[in-house]
């Protein structure tokens, strides 16, 4: 429509797309429906900042009335600048707000919302008039025109906010009548509901009102600029469509006149003292800071709930506070710009300030005062005029007075200005005003007409939980943080804005500097825009490498700042100090409650208030998180800085830091609370309520870190390290223990050792403190390896179990083992003087046997022939999980994350606790497994090389290695060629396979043909092939099978050199460290052998037992050897791996000749030469027999043997030994001859009988003596004999056949009615009695079922021992199982009366049965944990059972041949290393447990 007035003096002519809106319209959009704002083009932040939940709490209710707006002229947008006014004024049956709203949105509101955006607009107060003009009504109404116009003038002339009241402009509406209200009028008539109304007859074309009003109008307002306008799109009523307002009805034709306004901003600058304005500007990053606008409270604090709908009114609380409190360098002041940039767009009124805490200018609070009133004055005519008014009645103050200008330029000057709109203040790194505390005092007390917003960024203060408080009854205090995820989102967004800055050429990939800045940013916005900084000024890789790596040169005099200002604080001076210590030196991150207690050992300071002291001091260097209560750095360089001299007095020397640290954490491990019990019984008093300190934890985990890391110079750590290691090191090993991970042994034992390596250029190696460390060294490696599964089990066994277990030259041993009096634990007979270079022992048991074994990052994985892998921790050797395959294990291998193996069937790629990746089915079984980053690879037996992807298992390729012969003119036989062996080097380009011929082919794996021949003139057998795994050493090694090793060029195959070894047999497997630098391999003799790969030099050799099956391994990191056979493992860790760095080791192999190799020590110790085992029922003696044919008596009191008391004939192997209650001795050997002699009371012995293998048919199975040494039972694999002790006659025989009995065991029974002797036969699950004096015949009725199952599809395969106990009559059978490869034994208990089941839980726990303790009648047996346990049978259904000690790997045989015996005082006596070891009084240590927990 086109808009006009009357050609008078001025004119204007505008084009405005508008409709007017008839209430039939607008009546049909009242519902309370949301719906989205229809927003002009350019505007789309509204939507931002009116959103869909801010519109719901602003929405009108359903009632119409509320709907279409107050009545009365109202203030809808205040101009800071208000120029001109607009009122908008509905027509009929429209509403003040109704009319000028689509539906109930209020972000619809558009004279509101949407036209103070508008840039013509910014100097336009707008307003909105409603009156009663509902015609729909059916109330009455007596109101015409005239009374509407004139309460319409009332309100302007009483308006507050009304500038000038005689410029007035109208907008479509009618001055001169429609014809359509005269037809309004008749509907309403005709209706017979609703009458006509007087204000409609006022608006008819033509009406006597209608022209008075505009002549009279016209008489007032000669000199007015009236502007009027008319609608020229016609609007739809019902099948036609016409005007409403007409242009003739819509013209005045008045003449008008245009005034302006000016400021007066430089009588304001002069009033304030304001020299030079310049405003700090921080360019916003467009996607950042998206979570403060999301968030509601910062939403409510902005646009508070009901403020642009209802009259303004200022709020309860004012002013409104949003306080974001954050760590530093997070980027409070990248959101403080965000926020007033988000102001701005919203044409809100906003002042702001950056307090800065390296200028003194920027930290003073008279300062902040007149840029906030300076820029208010800027923005806001009211406030410029009252601060012009100010000056002008001469009011003056003290410029560096912050009180004096709060109270004469705000109190009395701002604050009493009629501001109608809401005012906002951004006030960035409040903490950095030098008295900011000052600031919340004066805003507390200050009465406000107007809503102020003050947007506050900080750290986090200490006091900011007491400023909250002292605010909340006036001020609404909304305090929040900027998370972590929605930092590193902004400083994402900012970097990328940044990096688009850089040279492409230069960074490259975009995305990956991103990324790589991100990463090292540690969430600092600080050093972040520093960097880019620095990287916009550079040109070359090298130095945007450099800038990475080094602190940026903004953050210097930042941190130079910092400390300066520090400093200034003289009286907690040193409070920092060690604040700064503690935190930058400490191995990981302290949470506040362990600093607080280290500054209290360190230097006595006691802090109350922890954190908010570290804040306070330390504040803009060090953060707290506020979750979690860790102290940590607020970005690594602050460590490179206090570390550099630029710190000034807070500079920190490195190993003087460490040095500080190892001694107040020994003096913690040294104090009263790690005092460790003296006795057993102290044990439980000592432990209950007994609290530690905070620090202890890290103290214990971390000491040793900064032992390692502190000067050797001094003596203070060797003295405290002495005193430590003498005291309470057992508490410390308790608590690492109870902690679930032993590795901090093996790290302190790594850590001490390296300390007296530099501690040796200062003081003698036989020092006494020096000796001390360095025994501990050795033990603490050990103890971790050897019994580490007890300690985890029980971490107190250290004080009493464990260390009478130790070698007799340990310091454990030598201080610990041998306590005062004799009821403590000892173990007599053979003893370890040394620990050996064997670290650790792990017995698979008989139920397993090993097929493969590979080395990961932190575990060791043995796949066994069940298809079983067992996991091992490779530092302590712990076992750690099991996963289950259904085939054979043929290979093993680690990759990254996973692990991936061959069984006789398929390729399987589990993750680390088992769960299958993918499989795949393969043809033929292979000889290699290895694997890439992307593929998984192995050599099948036929010479093919498989591919197969490592994230999805598809197969990536077969390719085909064919055999070609050395000589040209040997017979081609591509068909029967397979290769035994496989190796491929470490880049995989180059594969070389050893075949059945002894021709080893070495070939280029990218076009599969042979490139050389490693020449042997004997054409031997190659068993085993090793490409260096060394990139950097293109050498491949080929053991044969004649013991010879030799190295070969891998492009030429030409030889490099050969090493014959000593043994004459051959090498079984070998294994290269992963630095290629060290050879491990193992004969069939048992000889595990070290060399250096390049010279072949023997370095070490030790004799082991020998066995058919063996294969060694490196650790990942070279430091050990995993030496496997199928039984079990063992865990090398000689000090020969212990090699110098490639710098300090001056090329090993160019003197290796003249090196003399370490012969080690084992091959006596783990060879068992006992056989058979039995102690004396009622003397303090065990009789061993030995596989040369001997009988010997040991005493049980000191293990010693006493004498050899007989021999089998030519050394045959003692099979198995009895004792009678008489004293009568019988044993066996595998000849079948059977020695009877009587024990004198002097330990000698009289030969009685003997019975050789023309009596005995069968190999010997067992030898059983009547219950009171009558008769001797002898069974064999044929028959049942039963011989006479009286006359050595024999009583009977029961013979079968081969396949009538296999699985059975007789034990003796005594009838005590009638002390007639028999013998009971378990066979085929029946219990049969025979009477011992007329064997082989049965007692009547004597036959019972005994009821047991092994399980489904197990074999039963043995009995191992079967007993009564005597007290409650219970059968306690030992019954040995297989299940395919697992072999395994079962304890089966059974009332004797009714022959039923008494418990199936123990079972499940019971690994081997000992026998019954004469003192308590309890059970003993040993637990599936490798514990000597006891049960009371009375109390069996409780589930209750004793723990006693712990028994080492190395104490039980590793098929169990020999089971360890009780004595008859109650001790228990093992084979050990062909001698015997007693446990004395083990017994005695009683730890109470529960079956299944």
């Amino acid at each position: 429509m086109s808009a006009s007035n009357e050609p008078y003096a001025s004119s204007v002519t505008r084009e405005i797309p508008f409709r007017h809106q008839s209430p039939a319209d607008n009546s049909s959009d009242t519902s309370g429906t949301y719906v989205e704002p229809i927003l002009r083009p350019g505007l789309p932040f509204l939507k931002k900042r009116f959103t869909s939940s801010w519109a719901r709490k602003n929405t009108d209710s359903d009632d119409e009335k509320a709907a279409r707006g107050p009545l009365g002229l109202r203030l809808l947008h205040s101009s800071p600048e208000p120029l001109i006014d607009i009122v908008f004024v509905h027509g009929l049956r429209g509403g003040s707000m109704k009319t000028w709203r689509k539906g109930n949105d209020p972000r619809n509101f558009w004279p509101q919302l949407w036209l103070p955006l508008e840039p013509e607009l910014h100097n336009a107060n707008i307003h909105s008039f409603g009156y009663d003009s509902d015609w729909a009504s059916t109330k009455s109404s007596i109101l015409n025109v005239d009374d509407f116009g004139q309460s319409l003038l009332e309100e302007m002339r009483n308006s507050p906010y009304l500038r000038d009241k005689n410029n007035v402009r109208d907008e479509a509406s009618s001055k001169k009548g429609s014809d359509y209200a005269a037809v309004l009028n008749n509907v309403l008539t005709i209706s017979g509901i609703m009458s006509s109304r007087h204000y409609i007859t006022d608006i008819t074309t033509g009406s006597t009102s209608a022209q008075l009003i505009n002549e009279d109008f016209g008489k007032h307002a000669s000199n007015l600029p009236i502007f009027s306008f008319y609608e020229t799109l016609q609007m739809k009523l019902g099948l036609a469509s016409s005007l409403v307002v007409e242009k003739s009805s819509a013209i005045l034709g008045i003449e008008t006149a245009v005034q302006e306004s000016r400021g007066r901003m430089r009588v304001v600058q002069a009033f304030l003292g304001i020299s030079d304005h310049r405003e700090e500007h921080y360019p916003r990053v467009e996607g950042s800071c998206q979570w403060i606008d999301a968030r509601d409270d910062f939403q409510e604090w902005r646009d508070p709930a009901g403020e642009l709908i209802r009259d303004e009114v200022s709020p309860e609380k004012n002013p409104s506070v949003f306080w974001v409190a954050a760590n530093p360098g997070t980027g409070k002041t990248h959101l403080a710009a965000h926020v007033i940039d988000e102001l701005g767009q919203f044409q809100l009124e906003c002042a702001h300030y950056f307090f800065h805490i390296g200028n003194k200018s920027s930290r003073s609070l008279d300062n902040f005062f007149r840029s906030i009133a300076y820029q208010m004055a800027m923005s806001n005519a009211f406030v410029r005029e009252k601060l012009v008014r100010l000056s002008e009645e001469g009011v003056t103050f003290d410029k560096d007075d912050a009180a004096t200008i709060w109270t004469k330029v705000f109190k009395r000057g701002i604050f009493q200005a009629h501001i109608s709109t809401p005012q906002y203040w951004v006030i960035d790194a409040i903490d950095e005003c030098s008295r900011y505390q000052e600031l919340f005092v004066l805003i507390k007390a200050v009465k406000l007409s107007f809503p102020l917003r003050i947007f506050i960024t900080s750290r986090k203060i200490p006091d900011l939980q007491r400023i909250h408080r002292s605010l909340e009854s006036s001020v609404s205090v909304t305090c929040t943080e900027v998370p972590a995820e929605d930092s590193n989102g902004d400083i994402e967004c900012y970097i990328q804005e940044r990096v688009k800055n850089l040279a492409k050429e230069l960074v490259g990939d975009q995305k990956v500097i991103t990324e790589t800045i991100l990463q090292r940013s540690n969430a600092c916005f600080l050093w972040v825009r520093f960097v880019l900084d620095e990287l916009e000024k550079v040109y070359t890789t090298e130095s945007i490498a450099q800038i990475l790596q080094s602190i940026p040169e903004g953050m210097v005099p930042y941190y130079e700042r910092t400390v300066r200002t520090m400093a200034e604080n003289t009286l907690e001076k040193h409070v920092a100090s060690a604040v700064l210590v503690w935190t930058v030196a400490s191995s990981r991150n302290l949470s506040i409650l362990e600093l607080s207690n280290a500054l209290k050992l360190d230097i006595n300071t006691v802090l109350p208030g922890a954190k908010s002291a570290v804040e306070g001091l330390c504040g803009q260097l060090i953060l707290v998180d506020h979750q979690s209560g860790m102290v940590s750095l607020v970005h690594t360089t602050v460590r490179e800085f206090l570390l550099s001299e630029s710190a000034g007095d807070f500079f920190i020397s490195r190993p003087k830091a460490h040095e500080r640290i190892a001694l107040t954490c020994l003096r913690l491990l040294s104090s009263g609370e790690m005092k460790p019990p003296r006795s057993q019984r102290m044990l439980s008093q000592a432990r209950k309520n007994h609290e530690l300190s905070p620090l202890n934890d890290y103290a214990v985990t971390q000491f040793s870190e900064h032992v390692y890391s502190a000067s050797a110079e001094t003596d203070e750590i060797l003295l405290a390290l002495d005193l430590f290691l003498k005291t309470n090191i057992l508490s410390w090993i308790e608590r690492v223990a109870q902690m679930g991970d032993l590795y901090p042994l093996i790290r302190v034992s790594k850590n001490l050792k390296s300390y007296l390596d530099r501690r040796a250029k200062y003081v003698s190696p036989l020092s006494s403190q020096v000796q001390v460390v360095d025994s501990w060294s050795t033990d603490l490696s050990r103890i971790a390896t050897k019994f580490g599964s007890a300690l985890l089990q029980d971490p107190s066994s250290i004080y009493f179990i464990l260390p009478p277990f130790c070698p007799i030259d340990s310091a454990i041993y030598k201080q610990f083992a041998r306590r005062p009096g004799s009821s403590g634990l000892s173990v007599v007979g053979h003893t370890e003087k040394a620990w050996d270079d064997c670290v650790a022992s792990v017995n698979f048991g008989e139920d397993s046997i090993a097929a493969a074994v590979s080395c990961g990052e932190n575990l060791i994985a043995v796949g066994m022939e069940s298809g079983d892998i067992n996991l091992f921790n490779r530092k302590s050797c712990q076992k750690e999980g099991m996963i289950h395959q259904k085939y054979p294990i043929d290979l093993i291998h680690f990759t990254d994350k996973s692990i991936v193996v061959c069984t006789t069937r398929s390729i399987v790629l589990m993750d680390l606790l088992g769960n299958t990746i993918w499989q795949t089915r393969i043809r033929f079984r292979c000889i290699l497994l290895t694997s890439t980053t992307n593929a998984i690879i192995a050599v099948s037996q036929h010479g093919h090389l498989l591919r197969w992807a490592t994230s999805t298992g598809a197969h990536h390729g077969d390719q085909a290695f064919t055999y070609a012969s050395l000589d040209d003119d040997e017979e081609n036989e591509l068909a029967v060629k397979a290769p035994d062996v496989a190796s491929l080097s470490a880049d995989m380009e180059t594969l070389a396979l050893a075949y059945r011929g002894g021709t080893v082919c070495i070939f280029e794996v990218e076009t599969g043909e042979v490139i050389a021949w490693p020449r042997d003139k004997s054409n031997r057998l190659a068993s085993v092939l090793l490409f260096n795994p060394n990139p950097n050493i293109s050498l491949l090694l080929i053991i044969y099978a004649d013991h010879e090793l030799a190295l070969y060029e891998t492009d030429t195959g030409a030889p490099v050199s050969a090493q014959e070894t000593s043994s004459t047999a051959g090498i079984v497997s070998g294994s290269c460290s992963p630095d290629g630098r060290t050879l491990a391999t193992v004969d069939k003799q048992g000889a595990l052998q070290i060399w250096d790969f390049e010279s072949l030099s023997l370095l070490y050799h030790v004799l082991t037992p020998a066995t058919s099956f063996r294969i060694v391994n490196f650790v990942s990191d070279g430091s050990s050897v995993v030496d496997m056979i199928d039984s079990g493992m063992r865990i090398w860790n000689p000090a020969t791996l212990v090699r110098k760095n490639i710098e300090e080791d001056q090329s090993i192999s160019d003197d290796a000749l003249d090196l003399t190799a370490t012969k080690g020590e084992y091959e006596t110790r783990r060879v068992s030469k006992i056989t058979a085992l039995c102690a004396h029922p009622t003397l303090p003696i065990v009789f061993a027999g030995k596989h040369t044919g001997q009988v010997i008596a040991f005493d049980t009191k000191t293990g010693l043997q006493i004498a050899v008391l007989y021999t089998h004939p030519h050394g045959a192997f003692v099979s198995g030994i009895a004792v009678s209650q008489t004293g009568i001795i019988a044993s066996g050997d595998v000849n079948c001859v059977v020695k009877v002699w009587d024990l004198k009371p002097d330990v000698h012995s009289a030969h009685l009988y003997t019975f050789t293998s023309a009596r005995i048919k069968g190999r010997i199975k067992q030898l059983c003596f009547s219950t009171y040494g009558d008769y001797l039972l002898l069974a064999t694999t044929q028959s049942d004999q039963v011989y006479s002790m009286k006359d050595g006659s024999c009583v009977g025989a029961l013979e079968f056949g081969h396949d009538e009995r296999k699985v059975w065991r007789w034990l003796p029974v005594a009838s005590p009615a009638t002390r007639r002797e028999q013998f009971s036969l378990v066979h085929d699950h029946k219990l049969t009695k025979f009477d011992a004096s007329t064997f082989p015949s049965e007692i009547d009725d004597s036959k019972a079922d005994i009821h047991y199952d092994v399980g489904e599809d197990n074999k039963e395969t043995d009995i191992n021992s079967a007993i009564i106990h005597p007290g409650t009559q219970t059968l306690v059978l030992d019954v040995r199982w297989a299940s395919g490869y697992v072999s395994s034994s079962s304890l089966f208990l059974y009332d004797l009366g009714k022959m039923t089941l008494k418990s199936d839980l123990l079972p499940k726990y019971c690994k081997r049965l000992i026998g019954v303790s004469d003192r308590t009648q309890s059970l003993l047996f040993l637990h599936q944990n490798s514990w000597l346990c006891s049960i009371d049978l009375a109390k069996l259904a409780l589930g209750q059972y004793t723990q006693h000690f712990y028994v080492p790997d190395e104490y039980m045989s590793v098929r169990h041949e020999v089971s360890p015996v009780r004595t008859a005082d109650d001790n228990v006596v093992f084979c050990l290393h062909g001698e015997l070891a007693v446990v004395i009084n083990g017994l005695g240590y009683k730890g109470n447990r529960v079956l299944g927990e």
